[in-house]
């Protein structure tokens, strides 16, 4: 097993700053190798250790090859987040959702698995959290952006465009900052923005070539 392979396993998933140091770091210049690379065992989950070259405390929060794959059966290979430039936290950090696989699951803001999403809230349909609430999660499935209620359990169309067949933010679609603005791409060409307070889409541009997009 390379460092890199086994580097991913031990920190799968190792999330920081959940307790203790938030914002620890150095100021030198230079590469910090990590003195236990090699040799840290990884703590229980819900166990925490301290970093010896930054002082952050790390929690460990997954154990992914000791957890049952609720989709596929057996256990699970991965946990991580979905990608690293979409928050998995609610704006008050109560909650966040990891991707197991192929689907989500919630944990509370100390870092204790809750339980799995439904599993048509999966990595393709890229939830995300309501920046009104804590306890919303948008989502699209086909040509539909739903609601999935935390608290309740209860999914909700918001909007279904039915002139796609499809709608998607192509792994780059997040929410907007006054929480009320989605860009989609209806099948996989229609470029708009969509209005949840208003119900309103804008005008289309069409993404006709990797070079060139024409309104319509």
């Amino acid at each position: 097993m390379n460092k890199f392979v086994r580097g991913l396993l031990l920190s799968c998933l190792l999330l920081t700053g959940l307790i203790g140091n938030a914002v620890a770091q150095l100021t030198s210049t230079g590469v910090e190798l990590a003195p236990e690379y090699d040799t840290l065992a990884a703590p229980s989950v819900g166990g925490t250790y301290v970093d010896s070259t930054f002082g952050s405390t790390i929690k460990r929060v997954s154990n992914a090859l000791g957890t049952p794959n609720a989709d596929g059966g057996g256990n699970l290979t991965w946990i991580e987040n979905e990608y690293s430039t979409m928050s998995p936290f609610n704006s008050d950090n109560s909650k966040f959702i990891l991707v197991h696989q192929s689907y989500f699951a919630l944990y509370d803001g100390s870092g204790f698995y809750i339980h799995d999403l439904p599993l048509e809230i999966n990595a393709s349909s890229e939830p995300r959290w309501s920046r009104k609430d804590n306890v919303t999660l948008y989502y699209h499935s086909g040509n539909m952006l739903k609601s999935y209620n935390i608290s309740t359990g209860a999914i909700a169309v918001v909007h279904t465009f039915s002139e796609y067949s499809s709608i998607s933010g192509n792994g780059e679609m997040d929410i907007s900052f006054d929480g009320d603005h989605f860009v989609f791409a209806g099948d996989s060409r229609y470029i708009f923005v969509y209005q949840i307070s208003t119900s309103k889409k804008s005008p289309c541009s069409t993404r006709l070539g990797a070079n060139s997009i024409a309104s319509t």
